[in-house]
C-alpha cells in the first residue's frame, strides 16, 4: 500500500511538473494535472492539500539551492572544485527543458509565497556565502561578489540562452574568468642601493677604487 501510494505522489509531482512548465502555475487546473498523471483530483487533494501547496512544492524544487547544498555538503571540495560542482549540477538539472521553463516561471512568484522567498533568500545569503568562503576562503566582498556573478551568470543564461553555445560550454567560461587565483610569490630582485650592476664591492660592482699614484708622487708615497 505504502509503495502504491508513494508511486501516485511521484507521478502527481511529475505530471505538475510538466503542467506546469508548459502553461506557467496559474493557467494550470488541478484538472489537468489530474488528467496528466491518470489520477482523480480527489487523489491530488489528498498528497496536497491545496494547489498553493503543489504550487511551491514545485517552486521550490525548481530553483538551484538543492545543487549547492548538495556541493557544500561534500567537505573535501573547496576552492575551483567547489564552483565546479555548482556549474556541473547546474547543467545537469536545467539541460532539462522542463527545468528551465520552471525556473522563469518560479521566478515571477517570490512576492507571492512567503515559503518560496524564503528559498530565495536562503539561496541568495546563506548557501551563497557558505560558497564564497569554501571557493575563496573567505567572506571578502570581491568573493561574495564572484559566487553572486557565478549564479547569475548561469540564470541569465537559462533565461536567455545565447545562439551558438551551449549551457555546459557557457559555464565553463564562467569558471575560467571566476575561478579563484593562485597565489603567486613576488620574485623581483631588491635594488641594488650600493650602485652598480652587481651586489660586491669587488670590480665592475661600482665600488670606488683607490688612486693609483703614478711615477715620482707614487713612489714617494711609497717611500713614506
Amino acid at each position: 500500500m505504502g509503495r502504491r501510494e508513494g508511486g501516485a505522489r511521484e507521478r502527481i509531482f511529475e505530471a505538475a511538473l510538466k503542467c506546469f512548465a508548459e502553461s506557467g502555475y496559474f493557467n494550470t487546473s488541478l484538472n489537468r494535472i489530474a488528467e496528466e498523471a491518470g489520477v482523480s483530483k480527489a487523489l491530488i487533494l489528498w498528497y496536497f492539500p491545496s494547489k498553493d501547496s503543489l504550487i511551491v512544492e514545485v517552486a521550490i524544487k525548481s530553483l538551484p539551492l538543492d545543487i549547492i547544498t548538495e556541493c557544500l555538503r561534500d567537505e573535501s571540495l573547496a576552492g575551483v572544485k567547489a564552483l565546479e560542482c555548482v556549474v556541473d549540477g547546474y547543467v545537469r538539472k536545467y539541460g532539462d527543458e522542463v527545468m528551465r521553463k520552471l525556473l522563469f516561471h518560479t521566478l515571477a512568484l517570490r512576492g507571492l509565497y512567503e515559503p518560496v522567498s524564503r528559498c530565495v533568500n536562503a539561496l541568495c545569503r546563506k548557501a551563497l556565502r557558505e560558497l564564497a568562503r569554501r571557493a575563496y576562503g573567505d567572506l571578502s566582498p570581491d568573493s561574495i561578489v564572484r559566487v553572486r556573478a557565478l549564479l547569475g551568470g548561469l540564470i541569465c543564461y537559462t533565461l536567455n540562452p545565447i545562439d551558438g553555445m551551449g549551457l555546459e560550454e557557457y559555464g565553463r567560461a564562467l569558471l575560467k574568468l571566476l575561478a579563484p587565483k593562485p597565489a603567486t610569490r613576488n620574485t623581483r630582485t631588491p635594488p641594488n642601493r650600493c650602485g652598480g650592476s652587481g651586489g660586491g664591492r669587488g670590480e665592475g660592482s661600482g665600488a670606488r677604487r683607490p688612486p693609483d699614484y703614478g711615477g715620482a708622487v707614487g713612489k714617494q708615497l711609497r717611500s713614506d
